[in-house]
């Protein structure tokens, strides 16, 4: 039994698990960004980015280099954006 494929409808990559394509589909073609900048509402793609950011722009410590989990990061990411 052969697994479905699922095709990129943009760049024909392909998929064995539909969550994949979508993910495929926000981050390389939709160009969605995911990461808000509270001070200055710039967004950004990726963490990397975001936390580049914080710190060269702004000159503070970014939320994912102090080493906290991703569940916190969203959570002080929630707090800080409302």
């Amino acid at each position: 039994m052969t697994r479905p494929a699922y095709p990129c409808t943009q760049c024909n990559d392909l998929f064995f698990v539909y969550r994949d394509l979508e993910n495929h589909m926000r981050n390389i073609h939709k160009l969605i960004k995911t990461w808000k900048c509270k001070k200055c509402l710039q967004s950004f793609r990726g963490v990397d980015a975001f936390d580049r950011h914080i710190e060269y722009d702004h000159n503070d410590v970014p939320l994912y280099s102090m080493g906290l989990a991703m569940s916190d990061v969203a959570r002080q990411l929630k707090e800080m954006n409302s």
